[in-house]
């Protein structure tokens, strides 16, 4: 199973057995408008999440804010400091 890095385009998989491999997993709670990050272990994000490398070594990829906000489906007019 992989991810897709939402800054940088390029894959996530899942680590082998007895690895330790961390992500950022992105969520955003539609009820309180709220936009959250946290660092978790991959073996425990769900198959669906949006998440980026820990320390992402390429250039953030044109179109991220936008790719950002449709995989949480964060509506246009919120404006948070991470999204910038």
């Amino acid at each position: 199973m992989a991810w897709e890095c939402v800054r940088c385009q390029k894959k996530i998989f899942v680590p082998r057995e007895r690895a330790i491999k961390f992500a950022i997993e992105w969520k955003y709670a539609k009820r309180n408008k709220v936009l959250s990050v946290d660092i978790r272990n991959l073996k425990k994000i769900k198959p669906k999440a949006t998440i980026t490398h820990v320390q992402c070594g390429e250039p953030e990829v044109e179109g991220f804010e936008r790719r950002i906000r449709d995989g949480l489906k964060i509506p246009d007019d919120f404006d948070h400091p991470l999204l910038v």
